[in-house]
């Protein structure tokens, strides 16, 4: 017989204030939307998938020069 346990954790008392908070004031101000909209666009930013090209970058491609004399 499976009995159901409720998830025991600690919620800290600001964010019991923030879910209150959110609950009381579910619409977002201007600046929070064009906050929000610009993570939004900066992770849609570096999660995009582009096609990479396999070569090595530039700098791993010059040749070193030789420390040692060819004595």
């Amino acid at each position: 017989m499976w009995h159901y346990f409720k998830p025991s954790y600690f919620i800290s008392e600001i964010d019991k204030f923030l879910q209150g908070f959110r609950k009381n004031h579910p619409q977002l101000s201007l600046s929070q939307r064009k906050e929000q909209e610009k993570h939004l666009c900066i992770e849609a930013l570096r999660d995009k998938k582009e096609p990479t090209q396999h070569r090595a970058p530039r700098h791993f491609l010059r040749r070193r020069r030789s420390t040692m004399s060819d004595t």
